[in-house]
């Protein structure tokens, strides 16, 4: 028997994306651009981290590794353009990209709670 999960709230969406935000203002604060991060060196500008650019690059690409099912290989499925996760893959998702940040870059982020930012979240 396969226990299904209730889906990610919009609460716990909107707590992701606080995630990111502060993810991009730690990273930005501890001195790291998007360029340094993805080592691309093309580009004259140093460009700082923002929630969407941290999404883009990090959260997008963790999904597409921990939950490829959600990511249809077949060009006939409909690709979600943001793919709904359930609680339990949220947390999976926020305790990888965290642990990572903290590894490799010395910057983590507790899980954004309602009192950390309520008016986002609510």
């Amino acid at each position: 028997m396969k226990l299904k999960h209730p889906h990610i709230t919009d609460k716990q969406m909107a707590s992701m994306h606080i995630a990111y935000r502060k993810w991009a203002e730690a990273l930005n604060e501890a001195g790291y651009t998007v360029n340094s991060m993805i080592k691309m060196g093309l580009l004259n500008m140093e460009i700082p981290f923002t929630e969407e650019n941290v999404k883009q690059i990090f959260g997008y690409l963790a999904i597409k590794i921990l939950f490829p099912e959600k990511f249809p290989e077949t060009e006939n499925e409909k690709k979600p353009k943001h793919p709904r996760l359930t609680t339990t893959e949220t947390q999976l998702l926020f305790e990888t990209l965290n642990s990572n940040f903290a590894n490799k870059f010395g910057v983590s982020i507790p899980f954004p709670e309602k009192e950390d930012d309520e008016k986002e979240v609510e």
